[in-house]
């Protein structure tokens, strides 16, 4: 499955998987429900609750799996265009 991040809200099932690949700098927010999410090649379990959020520390693969019916947004990282003011 591809998601584009737009902060839409992402209904799981109890049991669901999404996979992100190479999402450095996205941010998942949890609404409601609880999530176990983990990261290649690194040995630490992120847990989210409802009101939570977690942004993605870098590229790879990050696997979120919903321990409860959930509702997730994912909000893409913010653009660096080079431009300082």
């Amino acid at each position: 499955m591809q998601l584009v991040a737009n902060n839409s809200a992402l209904l799981l099932n109890r049991r669901d998987t999404i996979e992100l690949i190479d999402a450095a700098g996205a941010t998942a927010l949890l609404d409601k429900g609880c999530l176990w999410i983990t990261m290649d090649g690194d040995r630490r379990d992120i847990v989210l609750g409802a009101g939570e959020s977690w942004t993605v520390e870098r590229n790879g693969r990050t696997l979120v799996y919903a321990e409860a019916p959930s509702t997730l947004r994912i909000a893409a990282p913010a653009a660096n265009h080079g431009s300082h003011s």
